[in-house]
């Protein structure tokens, strides 16, 4: 995987919360924090995997004058996953399809690659649940597979994100080892 994809960040954001979390502020945080765990963040252009360094930076806050919420300033650190197109991944084969290859990155996020991005080296063997390659069977692809693919788009689908690649090229296709 690029080192580009994973990103550790310090990031100054903001979160209103409810009138309930005024006994335990840093829990109301946290709270927070924790709804946006491996869920694409627009603010962060990215999923956020962990965080870490929690620090709440408003000192009084104000409540919203039509709504009963409060808002504060908080930074923390956290770890983005933001794989760019053009960047290159390690998935494992967890589907095979007549017109597509699944996989696995990380273990929790989902990649495609169709088709069109296989390659003609590759014929697709159902019964074998299995993308044969026919000049050289170690380069087959089968369930199980680690595979290194090229993204070429990474995109939220409100609220599902989603990866698409190809083994068209060099240094890319199944990893022996």
């Amino acid at each position: 995987m690029d080192e580009g994809s994973l990103r550790k960040c310090k990031v100054k954001f903001s979160v209103e919360l409810p009138p309930s979390a005024v006994q335990d502020v840093k829990a109301g945080v946290l709270n927070e924090l924790n709804q946006n765990l491996l869920k694409y963040v627009d603010d962060f252009d990215g999923v956020v995997l962990s965080y870490s360094d929690v620090n709440i930076l408003t000192k009084e806050p104000v409540i919203h004058p039509y709504f009963p919420y409060f808002h504060l300033d908080v930074i923390a650190t956290i770890v983005l996953f933001k794989p760019t197109k053009g960047s290159k991944m390690v998935g494992k084969v967890n589907k095979i399809g007549e017109d597509f290859i699944g996989l696995l990155i990380l273990g929790v996020f989902n990649a495609t690659i169709p088709k069109s991005d296989i390659g003609e080296e590759y014929k697709c063997k159902m019964d074998d649940q299995s993308w044969l390659h026919i000049k050289d069977s170690s380069k087959s692809i089968t369930i199980g597979s680690n595979v290194c693919f090229i993204v070429t788009r990474a995109q939220d689908f409100g609220g599902y994100y989603g990866i698409s690649g190809s083994i068209i090229g060099p240094q890319t296709g199944v990893l022996n080892f």
